[in-house]
């Protein structure tokens, strides 16, 4: 076994086993024979001082020195590895060419690119190098070159330990946070005393953000943390919703699965495995939720990928059921590791690391954006924000602006979570929030009810989501639209509001929207608030057909409704002007009522112009509300 371990590790070795050594020392020889069976056995402390008293006998036994090179390597002590290999050539430069791939290999594990870069050339210098080898140190100058070069001109990168508050004293990692900022989730790594034997396990714990900072973090808790691992969580945007990885339990489908939980009334529901073909009998792990809940981005090393762990995603079709997933393709994915997947709440800009891309070294984080429709060519967030150590688990706020990871910035404190701000090249599109809850106007019942978002920028439609049992809801909205927001609920008349985050956006200063959902009575009156027109125009403009379509449906829905469509203007201009132009609109969404089969019978219009005000007209934001369509109910 032993023999295949040197074999993989130094590509060629011929001198495994040996007719004659470089040494004469019989004493020496005995040494690093019952050296390589005790490494053979797993016995690699003994095996390493056999190796190194066989060196204090013969201080050039280059054999000697091959064999606990590649100990070091195994074991990770990048140092003493480095010196073997210098040694090595110290006493014969040619004894083992591929010993200057080897030293390259080290040294670009621990950052030093430039002496890297000499051994490889040095390396390269040699005919009749193994060619697949030969490809590999290549693609290693490439990335050398690379490195260096990100370390030569840093990005801005201030980060700053989250605290007391936020990290607990054993190792804290894979952050999660809300699109509100209210609720942050850590994995810890936790000991554990299990009939009498302390053991490391993973558990969620949680803060929430009150009074203008984070409360201590407390363990989750059951039904979720178990005496089990459980990691590597992602929070719906309201916190109210987990998918987390756990791994090697009994019920699972694979090494690594992924879980499920939901709140009810206030309280965890018991978790449950997702289903293949989110779960295989491969690892599944690391999920990342879309806003919108519509697709669940993972690590897995299922079969069809492009090398080991691979980014997927499944999208959920509208019976509930989540699709095959589907590889996110070359353009993020290598023959390597691509890990830790987060896709921000703009719903296009995603992070990630590998291992394989250009980067300086173990897992780097990268950036890339769906755009027309593809992945555009993920970029290495740079040094120092990515070193030679792993860099992964990165999340960003729904302002865009704030980052948080893992990390060792501070050894002695072992892994906390930093925040810092990200610089502008790799900033998702900033992200704000509609929060709030809705229920009875009269009885004041909280309502679980219906919202719909549309993107009146695009006309296309953008979320659906529906407010919990204690009716509160959290829907996020990306700067640079337009959306047209409705409420319904069977047996109410909906609601509706329009934003404009092209020309008013401030992501500091969120909507906080307390619905009031009117029942269908005659009398009750609702306003079109997403019906436009051009000024002085009465013709319908094409952002309007979202609105209209949900007056069509509930229509459709309550075919003994009747009622009337009312026009509204401010006082700018005449009377007689303004009562015309009102009621042609009233006029205008009679019209397309009844080209969607409304009866004439059920409808009527009036334009009221300026006679009804709703709001002052001294000002241009009362104006605007006066200027309004409006239903009221007048036969139910």
């Amino acid at each position: 076994m032993f023999k295949k371990l040197i074999i993989i590790s130094f590509i060629i070795l011929p001198f495994i086993t040996f007719s004659q050594y470089s040494v004469d020392s019989k004493k020496a020889i005995k040494l690093y024979e019952e050296a390589l069976d005790l490494y053979d056995a797993y016995q690699i402390n003994l095996a390493i001082l056999n190796l190194q008293d066989a060196i204090e006998m013969e201080p050039e036994f280059i054999e000697a020195y091959l064999v606990l090179s590649d100990i070091f390597k195994q074991t990770l002590q990048k140092e003493k590895e480095i010196n073997c290999y210098l040694k090595i050539i110290e006493i014969d430069p040619d004894f083992f060419v591929y010993t200057y791939y080897n030293l390259a290999n080290a040294l670009f594990s621990v950052g030093k690119y430039q002496e890297a870069l000499q051994n490889l050339e040095s390396f390269l210098k040699y005919p009749q190098i193994n060619p697949d080898l030969k490809k590999k140190a290549l693609w290693l100058v490439k990335n050398c070159v690379f490195a260096d070069s990100l370390v030569n001109h840093p990005v801005d990168f201030l980060p700053e330990n989250m605290g007391n508050q936020i990290n607990t004293p054993f190792d804290d990692y894979w952050p999660s946070i809300t699109a509100d900022d209210s609720i942050f989730v850590t994995t810890v790594l936790v000991p554990t005393e299990i009939e009498g034997t302390i053991i490391q396990q993973e558990d969620f714990y949680i803060s929430y953000f009150q009074n203008g900072k984070w409360t201590s973090v407390k363990p989750l808790g059951p039904p979720i943390n178990t005496l089990g691992n459980e990691g590597a969580q992602s929070l719906f945007v309201d916190g109210k919703r987990y998918i987390y990885t756990a791994c090697n339990r009994k019920n699972g489908l694979g090494a690594c699965d992924l879980y499920y939980v939901e709140q009810a009334k206030g309280k965890w529901k018991e978790p449950e495995l997702m289903r293949f073909p989110l779960n295989t009998k491969y690892s599944e792990k690391q999920p990342s939720i879309s806003p919108d809940g519509k697709k669940l981005y993972f690590s897995s090393n299922r079969p069809g990928g492009k090398g080991q762990m691979d980014i997927w995603v499944s999208e959920i079709d509208t019976n509930g059921l989540w699709q095959e997933p589907v590889n996110l393709g070359d353009k993020i994915n290598t023959p390597g590791d691509e890990i830790s997947p987060f896709i921000h709440f703009d719903n296009k800009t995603l992070y990630f690391s590998s291992d394989a891309k250009l980067g300086l070294g173990g897992q780097d984080i990268f950036i890339t954006r769906f755009e027309n429709g593809s992945w555009s060519e993920a970029k290495n967030l740079g040094f120092p924000i990515n070193t030679f150590e792993d860099e992964f688990g990165l999340i960003v706020a729904a302002n865009g602006k704030k980052a948080y990871y893992a990390s060792k910035l501070n050894e002695e404190a072992g892994t906390d979570i930093f925040t810092f701000e990200l610089y502008p090249e790799i900033m998702p599109d900033p992200v704000t929030y509609v929060k709030g809850f809705v229920y009875d106007n009269k009885t004041k019942k909280k309502l679980v009810a219906a919202i719909d978002l549309y993107n009146i920028s695009n006309y296309k439609y953008a979320r659906k989501i529906v407010s919990d049992d204690e009716g509160e809801f959290l829907i996020t909205l990306p700067s640079k639209n337009k959306y047209a927001f409705n409420v319904e609920k069977e047996g109410y008349l909906f609601f509706s509001e329009h934003f404009d985050l092209i020309e008013h956006y401030d992501s500091t200063k969120p909507y906080m929207l307390n619905i009031p959902l009117q029942k269908i009575a005659v009398g009750n009156t609702s306003i079109l608030k997403n019906v436009f027109f051009d000024t002085d125009s009465y013709e319908l403009l094409e952002a309007s057909v979202f609105e209209l379509d949900n007056l069509v449906k509930l229509l459709q829905l309550n075919s003994s409704l009747e009622v009337e469509i009312g026009g509204h203007t401010d006082n700018t201009g005449t009377t007689d002007y303004n009562k015309t132009l009102s009621e042609n609109r009233a006029k205008a969404v009679y019209n397309y009522l009844i080209q969607k089969n409304i009866s004439k019978a059920r409808l009527t219009f009036i334009g009221y112009g300026e006679n009804i005000p709703i709001a002052d007209n001294n000002t241009e934001e009362g104006k605007a509300k006066n200027r309004r369509t409006e239903f009221k109910v007048i036969n139910f």
